[in-house]
């Protein structure tokens, strides 16, 4: 796949200025403006620190955006939130959990339990190993 067709590919979740969620609800558009890495923003942000929440906030909100649009096609059960970001706890997982839960009449997941995956950072890639080793 061409590098450039990555880059330009993913969930449209700010239709004005045509921005994915790969740019405005991960870890990278945390530590884009901070110039730190997104664990330092979470952990600032988890400690208290103005600046860090609002920012954790605007980024969490278009995660929230992100996993509502996934669920609205899937209809999960339950919903696992990994990676560096979901050591924030609560400030990730309660925006997704209100995106679910305040438009069920759109959302056939509401109700979603919403929690943090257990285990280090690579919990998504060793998931997605294990599921294409078991399916070949």
């Amino acid at each position: 796949m061409p590098s450039g067709l990555w880059r330009r590919s993913g969930t449209i979740i700010d239709l004005a200025g045509h921005r994915t969620v790969e740019q405005l609800g991960r870890g990278t558009a945390l530590s884009r403006p901070a110039g730190e890495d997104a664990a330092a923003v979470g952990t600032r942000a988890v400690a208290g620190d103005a600046d860090a929440r609002e920012q954790f906030s605007d980024v969490s909100g278009s995660f929230a955006i992100d996993v509502f649009n996934l669920a609205h096609c899937v209809s999960p059960e339950l919903v696992v939130a990994g990676d560096g970001m979901s050591r924030a706890g609560d400030l990730l997982l309660d925006p997704v959990r209100k995106a679910l839960n305040e438009r069920d009449d759109l959302c056939p997941a509401s109700g979603a339990e919403v929690v943090p995956a257990q285990g280090d950072d690579d919990v998504g890639l060793k998931g997605g190993t294990a599921y294409w080793t078991e399916s070949r």
